[in-house]
């Protein structure tokens, strides 16, 4: 009988064993409580309309980071399941995320990706019209402190008389993209600047003519510059000549093809004579 010596485990098998698999776990999606504080607050603050959809509304937890709107079929059908038969995983698009901040009126701001769903329920309250030129501007400011007196006297008008928090910048018939396009932003006590996601700002960038940051490409390339600063110079390359062709027998293989005929050449002719006489 032959006995086999057990296996040894590897360290990661020990660990998983050791360690038990966390799992993340999502809120279960909730209707957005219409009748709380916090729709009352939305609406006096951003001027939505009756009109607006409020039972479209969806929320993952009492805390309320981020409010989903979807649509009327998809909130239908989520009602529908009262025994939560169903795992939903994600679901509408992002419309309100929790802001907080001591100088803002609201504790919500506007998400870019869910403006254009509620844009037609908005009034005049945070819509601020803007030029083309102030656009750039504020695509163009780095420092998230562009002062509002930079702008166009027009803009000016409509933002200053604002309080501040999140507002909503309107470009019409540009030149770039045509039709309206909203865009959210921020309005500080004399300073604004746009709420846009990095890819669509560099999109923004890219039809406009304005050079695009790209963090991770400057921090490689700096990176790059750190190395070629630190590493040792190299020494110059040297040619070494290549000797010349001899032409000439060397006194060496003179010596050797002396060695293999030792015989002189008198003799060699000597003997050839004794032959032809016989």
């Amino acid at each position: 009988m032959v006995l086999e010596e057990p296996v040894k485990e590897g360290k990661q098998e020990q660990e998983s064993k050791r360690k038990p698999n966390k799992v993340h776990v999502e809120d279960p999606f909730t209707p957005f409580p219409r009748e709380s504080s916090t729709w009352a607050e939305l609406v006096k603050f951003y001027g939505i309309k009756p009109e607006f959809p409020v039972q479209n509304l969806w929320v993952r937890s009492d805390k309320m980071k981020k409010i989903y709107f979807v649509s009327e079929t998809v909130s239908n059908f989520v009602n529908f399941d009262d025994q939560q038969r169903l795992k939903i995983i994600n679901t509408g698009i992002k419309l309100f995320v929790r802001h907080d901040n001591t100088a803002n009126q609201c504790s919500f701001r506007i998400s870019q990706d869910g403006i254009q769903s509620i844009l037609p329920f908005l009034d005049n309250t945070r819509l601020v019209h803007i030029t083309e030129d102030d656009f750039v501007k504020l695509l163009s400011d780095k420092t998230k402190q562009l002062l509002t007196n930079v702008l166009s006297e027009k803009t000016r008008d409509s933002i200053n008389g604002m309080d501040g928090g999140c507002c909503v910048f309107l470009l019409k018939d540009s030149s770039k993209i045509p039709g309206q396009n909203a865009f959210v932003g921020w309005k500080g006590k004399n300073t604004c600047h746009l709420l846009l996601p990095k890819e669509e700002a560099n999109a923004m960038k890219n039809l406009f003519g304005l050079p695009i940051d790209d963090k991770k490409k400057n921090q490689q390339k700096g990176s790059r510059q750190k190395q070629a600063k630190q590493a040792p110079a190299k020494p110059a390359s040297q040619v070494v000549p290549e000797p010349a062709v001899q032409n000439q027998a060397t006194e060496s293989q003179v010596v050797v093809e002396s060695q293999v005929n030792p015989v002189p050449i008198q003799e060699e002719l000597k003997e050839i004579k004794e032959e032809n006489k016989e």
